[in-house]
């Protein structure tokens, strides 16, 4: 996986039918459109991912960092990918974007979509969303009274070469 600067030419037109697919296998319509995903990764409120397989394009996907009292959870808000490519290229991505996320603090990979994610993803637990808990004791630390974020931290602050 690597991130992508949402301005760089030609993107949204390599990484649309990806994120469209999401979209609507997933339901979200409700709370995405392509438009408003765009606009949110140009402002630097997402980030934007490609899958590269063999040095091809073969998925794409957005992510955000959500902020709670008690902790910071990196949140899978499209994800797509060609069916054939799942089993290798998407596990492996989704590795990926677990070690991005344990490498930035975050102590949840959470995401919505249908169903069938279950049967794909090795989930902690499961609410309405699904869940990989990344915290050390596979529970979420008690940060009550102190914080690791200074609130200098940015939503687009995901930086290297690994991504979903």
């Amino acid at each position: 996986m690597i991130r992508v600067d949402p301005r760089y030419p030609g993107i949204w037109e390599d990484v649309r039918w990806f994120l469209e697919l999401a979209i609507d296998r997933g339901d979200g319509r409700r709370d995405w459109g392509l438009d408003d995903i765009r606009e949110q990764a140009e402002n630097g409120a997402v980030e934007l991912w490609a899958l590269i397989d063999d040095g091809e394009l073969v998925g794409a996907g957005v992510t955000c960092r959500s902020y709670y009292p008690q902790r910071t959870v990196l949140e899978v808000l499209a994800f797509g990918c060609y069916k054939s490519k799942f089993e290798t290229a998407g596990r492996e991505a989704l590795l990926q974007l677990q070690a991005i996320a344990k490498s930035l603090g975050v102590q949840a990979l959470v995401g919505t979509g249908r169903p069938g994610w279950i049967k794909k993803i090795p989930i902690s637990r499961y609410r309405y969303v699904w869940e990989i808990d990344l915290s050390p004791e596979g529970n979420p630390p008690d940060n009550r009274g102190s914080s690791s974020d200074d609130g200098a931290g940015s939503r687009a602050g995901i930086d290297g070469a690994n991504a979903l």
